[in-house]
């Protein structure tokens, strides 16, 4: 019988496992064709509907569905790309409240897909998730300081774990594109917002912005 609930224990494990595997997968599409997922091809749509069916099969068969619906949820929340309005809303303190969450986890997901984009030298997709973010921001300022606290300090840590891998980081490979012989206020101009994002700069209005798991 001690045998039998260590193997269960064991089977629960691995498929929490999955299931966070499978989550991960998701979320790395979602953040690959953000803030628009509707531009998703055609080829990267299979593999992502292949990933949801999986994750449901696997937290059915094993008692995990709260644990899928917390994960889908919050990548769904994140990585939406959508601009929450309050049009429609009567201006009621708890509306107003659920604005701003929706925005900060919104901000969030910007802040997100900006590290993961620009860490993969596509640094004209990088600004497009900082001008997100900027979008978000407009909205936070109007909740309070705490807000854009709470938003500026996670911009801060993922922008930190960013410029601490730099240095490992060959940028003369991860942006080719810099070098090729342009005209000089354009790379300049690339040269800036280059460098405002890596420097992380505090200005709420200028917020810079399939491994396969099926085995």
């Amino acid at each position: 019988m001690e045998y039998e609930n260590i193997d269960k224990a064991i089977t629960y494990q691995d498929s929490c496992r999955k299931v966070k595997q499978m989550a991960e997968a998701i979320k790395k599409l979602r953040i690959k064709y953000y803030p628009n997922f509707t531009k998703i091809s055609e080829e990267d749509k299979q593999i992502y509907d292949e990933l949801n069916n999986q994750m449901e099969k696997t937290a059915n068969e094993n008692g995990l569905n709260g644990l899928k619906s917390v994960l889908i949820s919050e990548i769904s929340e994140r990585y939406s790309g959508q601009i929450p309005s309050a049009d429609g809303q009567e201006n009621t303190p708890q509306n107003k409240k659920e604005l701003y969450d929706k925005a900060l986890i919104g901000y969030y997901g910007a802040i997100d897909a900006g590290k993961q984009i620009l860490s993969e030298g596509k640094l004209k997709k990088a600004i497009i998730c900082q001008r997100q973010a900027e979008e978000y921001m407009q909205i936070l300022q109007k909740g309070g300081q705490e807000y854009v606290n709470a938003a500026l300090n996670y911009k801060r840590g993922k922008f930190a774990e960013l410029t601490q891998s730099k240095e490992k980081t060959n940028w003369s490979e991860v942006l080719p594109n810099y070098f090729r012989k342009e005209d000089a206020q354009k790379r300049d101009e690339i040269t800036k917002e280059f460098a405002d994002i890596i420097k992380q700069k505090e200005e709420p209005e200028k917020i810079e912005t399939y491994e396969n798991v099926m085995r």
